[in-house]
């Protein structure tokens, strides 16, 4: 009687210990396709914000959002994956990029004048 137990408890736990297994490789390979996608995205989070950074410190608008070069040289040269606020962060200095270059702004800025002395005064600037 108690080698029967046993032996139904051995198969109990055989056939369970084969369906963790199977599910455990299932679960394995969801992780990878995850993991494959996510560095594929930060592989273009990387290069986007690299050339984003690359392009926005050579435009005019970077005279009026200057610190957005820090944020996407950071982005660009970071080891691990970006928080769901830095993609937005990202996504808003794109779109204020294309927004603000097609729009007329004043604002201040330090000027050099002819004897190249600097001062602060009301810039405007005309899209690019």
């Amino acid at each position: 009687m108690v080698i029967k137990v046993q032996s139904n408890r051995e198969k109990k736990l055989t056939k369970q210990f084969e369906d963790n297994d199977s599910n455990l490789s299932d679960l394995e390979e969801q992780l990878n396709l995850k993991i494959g996608t996510l560095g594929e995205l930060f592989g273009v989070v990387r290069q986007l914000s690299g050339d984003a950074k690359s392009t926005y410190s050579q435009s005019l608008t970077n005279l009026e959002f200057p610190s957005r070069i820090e944020f996407l040289g950071n982005l660009a040269e970071r080891k691990e994956l970006p928080k769901v606020f830095e993609l937005e962060q990202l996504w808003y200095e794109l779109l204020n990029e294309m927004n603000a270059s097609g729009k007329v702004s004043k604002f201040s800025s330090e000027v050099l004048d002819t004897s190249g002395d600097s001062s602060l005064q009301d810039v405007i600037r005309v899209g690019q």
